[in-house]
């Protein structure tokens, strides 16, 4: 079970927000846990803004894979679309131009990924230890900082970043009671697109990384094409089509290194804000593995809403980074209270 609680306030060009975040599991003590996702002050002048405490944001454009996002640390525990983040600290500061913004952040102490315990799901075989390790100068205390130009080209969405800190991804080595997740120093550099044509939605999310060990690219880039008014109704029908490449290739650790995204979206425009979005991926770098996505929401009333989640993983071979989730598929319900 879990809830979230919120508090906005705005007086004039001054904005605080807080967001606190519970989660409690009775099968599993290490996914029982609370996050202060945000804590912060804001305030607005004519051209600059600047945001002090703990935030979260977003970066990308594309629906399948994230690559650009890079400032929250994953929240691993509540679910495998790593959409869920935990709250940063930072100094975040924008400065607004003509037709784009420019976007400083700097960001003290670093946050370690949540993972679930023994008797936890989603996790891989061996399960996480506590104590991670840090490698090549990176550490818990250090500062991170992160620049972004995001504006409009030709009726083209575009984000350029920059990012210069401890890698949020982790990789792992074995030790005999589980693995140890190691953290190492990271420089990225990325690029989001969005760029509408007709009923056509161009996406591109792209990386270029260096760290200790290695440096690569990585993207996600597809398009969404939306049909609106099906069948006489108000509901609109939009078919996703995206594709991953990860020049590591076999290499990699992390999934997406070859992999295609094939979905279809149904908004059904009702007063409820009911949707659906049916997804299926393919690995084919793996050959044999592939999962199936299915994400809904609904406004029950005024105060209630309604979601699910379901993943369903299939997985052949063990080198495919979803091979540890072949028998762990996915099943959430949520129903939110909002006051």
């Amino acid at each position: 079970m879990s809830a979230e609680a919120s508090l906005y306030h705005q007086n004039g060009d001054e904005r605080f927000k807080t967001t606190l975040f519970v989660r409690g599991d009775s099968a599993d003590g290490e996914r029982s846990h609370g996050d202060l996702r945000e804590l912060y002050w804001q305030h607005l002048a004519d051209n600059w803004e600047m945001r002090l405490g703990i935030a979260r944001v977003f970066w990308g454009a594309t629906e399948s894979v994230h690559r650009v996002d890079i400032v929250n640390q994953t929240d691993a525990v509540e679910a495998p679309d790593g959409e869920d983040k935990l709250g940063q600290p930072m100094l975040h500061f924008t400065y607004y131009l003509a037709d784009s913004s420019l976007e400083f952040f700097l960001l003290p102490g670093f946050r370690e990924r949540t993972f679930p315990g023994v008797e936890g799901r989603l996790r891989a075989e061996r399960s996480v230890l506590d104590g991670a390790d840090y490698r090549a100068g990176a550490n818990r205390s250090q500062w991170d900082y992160a620049l972004r130009w995001s504006g409009t080209w030709r009726d083209v969405d575009v984000g350029l970043s920059w990012f210069d800190g401890v890698n949020r991804t982790p990789r792992f080595e074995a030790r005999n009671d589980g693995l140890v997740a190691i953290y190492e120093p990271l420089q990225q550099l990325g690029l989001d697109l969005q760029a509408p044509r007709g009923n056509w939605l161009w996406k591109l999310d792209a990386v270029y990384r260096h760290t200790p060990g290695e440096h690569y690219l990585s993207y996600t880039g597809g398009f969404e094409y939306t049909r609106a008014g099906i069948v006489g109704t108000s509901s609109d029908l939009g078919w996703l089509l995206e594709y991953s490449h990860d020049s590591r290739g076999d290499n990699s650790t992390e999934p997406y290194q070859r992999d295609l995204f094939a979905g279809v979206r149904w908004s059904f425009n009702d007063i409820a804000g009911s949707s659906l979005l049916l997804g299926i991926s393919q690995d084919f770098q793996a050959g044999d593995s592939r999962y199936l996505t299915l994400e809904g929401e609904r406004r029950w009333s005024d105060n209630w809403s309604l979601g699910l989640d379901l993943w369903l993983f299939e997985s052949a071979g063990e080198a495919d980074p979803f091979h540890p989730y072949t028998r762990d598929d996915f099943l959430q319900f949520t129903a939110e209270y909002h006051f």
